[in-house]
């Protein structure tokens, strides 16, 4: 599900009150009101919930309608509350919604969301190829929850732990 400007706002509405009804979220150009903010929510079966959703912010630092800080804002608060599948997207193309990276967003939650193993460790190596170590860590952990476990996970993990060092 994918919102834009106020959309987008809805988006994070529907994300974190209804997580159960979506597996991928793209607000664009927008922020989270506190009532969306992760917390505020007490129920930790919802914040388990909220956390399985994949979520890509869509924002241009130099969009002169909703600034950008409240997008960043908003990526920012998910990375300190420990949402795993979680990426920023920006361009400069301001508040323009056709201009703005949405394809390459829905494109990186349909890999993020597959069952596809050949999906997920492609898009596994490519992130920690280009040391996007977030990706490539969310990338392993929905490998592992397949059934079966495909071997190269592995070798994936060891790649990200060895640069940890």
């Amino acid at each position: 599900v994918g919102g834009h400007s106020q959309g987008g706002f809805l988006t994070w509405f529907l994300a974190m009150h209804y997580p159960e009804l979506v597996h991928g979220v793209f607000p664009m150009a927008s922020g989270m009101v506190m009532q969306c903010e992760p917390d505020v929510f007490a129920d930790a079966a919802l914040r388990a919930k909220q956390r399985q959703v994949a979520i890509a912010v869509v924002h241009a630092p130099n969009d002169p309608v909703v600034r950008f800080a409240q997008g960043e804002a908003s990526w920012r608060s998910c990375v300190e509350h420990g949402f795993p599948t979680l990426r920023l997207f920006q361009n400069r193309a301001g508040h323009m919604f056709a201009g703005l990276p949405w394809r390459d967003a829905v494109w990186w939650l349909e890999d993020m969301t597959s069952g596809d193993a050949a999906v997920l460790l492609r898009l596994a190596n490519q992130a920690i190829d280009e040391k996007r170590w977030r990706d490539g860590v969310a990338a392993i952990t929905r490998l592992r929850s397949l059934e079966p476990v495909p071997a190269e996970t592995k070798a994936l993990a060891q790649r990200v732990d060895e640069a940890s060092k």
